[in-house]
């Protein structure tokens, strides 16, 4: 009967400070894990999208620059601004069925983070390196580019052939994540034009 009573006792005690201790530590222990699991999971997805971010940016440069200049036909000396920065000029033929040519220009500045920018022109003479106010107006393409030619350049005009560039440069995301690019290309054959009459004159 005595110990009937005592297991009674037992059983209706209930749960003791240190099982409710451990219960709580154990619980803590699992959110701790789940929560460092999706901080980890947000992280990634911020990542690859600032990746995936700066390598559309990146590929939407090239493809702007390989454009303008495979349907040109003249590049002009790369012009080297106050800043430091460069300017790529092309006289390029428009996207129309009736074919024009307009100046098309991209300007490399190492200002702030390092940006891009583009304008088009109309025909006459080909634009110049813009100060900073001018480059304001021009259409902002890409930022946090760093230059990979040699000399630390963007654009490089090839010594040997006054047809062909190459560019060179990296974009970061917000994190140390980073798209490259590197690539030539041509000024597609075109007839030769008589002293005063090429098309962007």
């Amino acid at each position: 009967m005595t110990t009937s009573r005592a297991m009674t006792l037992r059983e209706d005690r209930g749960v003791t400070m240190a099982e409710m201790l451990v219960v709580m530590l154990i619980t803590t222990m699992i959110l701790l894990a789940v929560g460092s699991m999706y901080i980890g999971t947000l992280r990634v997805e911020q990542t690859v999208v600032a990746l995936s971010g700066s390598t559309n940016g990146a590929q939407l440069v090239a493809r702007s620059i390989d454009d303008g200049v495979r349907n040109g036909v003249e590049l002009r000396p790369i012009a080297t601004g106050t800043d430091g920065g460069q300017l790529l000029v092309v006289c390029t033929a428009g996207a129309q069925a009736a074919i024009s040519y307009k100046w098309q220009a991209w300007y490399y500045s190492p200002t702030g983070d390092g940006e891009l920018r583009t304008k088009s022109f109309t025909t006459g003479l080909p634009p110049v390196v813009p100060d900073a106010a001018a480059l304001e107006t021009w259409t902002l393409l890409l930022t946090n580019i760093e230059p990979r030619g040699a000399a630390n350049t963007v654009f490089t005009l090839d010594a040997s052939d006054d047809t062909k560039v190459t560019t060179q440069f990296s974009t970061f995301g917000d994190d140390t994540d980073s798209a490259t690019i590197d690539f030539a290309t041509h000024l597609a054959p075109h007839p030769t034009y008589a002293p005063g009459s090429e098309p962007c004159s």
